[in-house]
């Protein structure tokens, strides 16, 4: 039997002393569609921002156990996490492409071609 592509081992995670995650076990295999099915708050995205490190970006966060990638790692100090987060990636339910304060600027700062504004 091939080696999951994916895999968390006794997966704890922590934000301060609150216990997100309790003990993680599950493997993904290649070119298989996987589900993760809960209720809100459940610690479905909190488990999937583990598989591709975005919880380091999160203050007072702490991982225990083991997550790896194609039999690696993926804690281990030497990973890249740009190379990490181009192979694992995540589609939002509600994907926003622009951070709220930012997309009115962005918006009003692009003309579309031949478009009439005041200036002309």
């Amino acid at each position: 039997m091939a080696q999951p592509i994916i895999s968390a081992n006794n997966l704890d995670l922590f934000y301060g002393s609150f216990q997100a995650l309790h003990g993680i076990n599950l493997a993904f295999d290649e070119h298989k569609i996987t589900a993760l099915i809960g209720p809100s708050g459940c610690g479905k995205s909190t488990f999937l921002r583990c598989l591709n490190r975005m919880n380091d970006m999160i203050d007072n966060v702490k991982i225990t156990g083991t997550v790896k990638f194609h039999d690696q790692e993926i804690y281990a100090p030497q990973v890249n996490l740009v190379e990490l987060r181009k192979s694992i990636g995540m589609v939002f339910q509600q994907p926003n492409p622009f951070h709220f304060r930012y997309t009115i600027t962005l918006l009003t700062a692009f003309e579309l071609p031949g478009s009439k504004t005041s200036k002309n």
